[in-house]
């Protein structure tokens, strides 16, 4: 099931209240405008914030987390694996955490 914005979920509540297809009072129609009104404000910020809209993002990192950059050299790339030489997290060889580790 594909994820829907909040704003545009809302807006189709919205839609269905004028429409008739769901029960209708002031409160009710009063707090779903006001909902739709700061979802939207805060989807503008996100917008702003992050420099994409809603899922955006995900077609600009599509593609190989690896693939070195035009530029890059291959041999300093693979000598970066080794930049620490202690692992933080856990892991099925070292099974405690690196915290745990400096206490024992």
């Amino acid at each position: 099931m594909a994820r829907v914005p909040a704003p545009e979920r809302t807006r189709n509540e919205l839609k269905a209240m004028f429409a008739g297809k769901s029960a209708v009072d002031r409160s009710s129609l009063v707090r779903q405008a006001a909902r739709l009104i700061v979802e939207e404000a805060l989807e503008g910020e996100a917008t702003e914030v992050l420099g994409s809209g809603y899922y955006e993002h995900g077609a600009k990192r599509r593609g190989d987390a690896f693939e070195l950059r035009e530029g890059e050299d291959l041999h300093e790339a693979l000598a970066s694996f080794e930049d620490f030489s202690e692992a933080y997290q856990a892991s099925v060889a070292r099974p405690d955490p690196l915290f745990r580790r400096r206490t024992a």
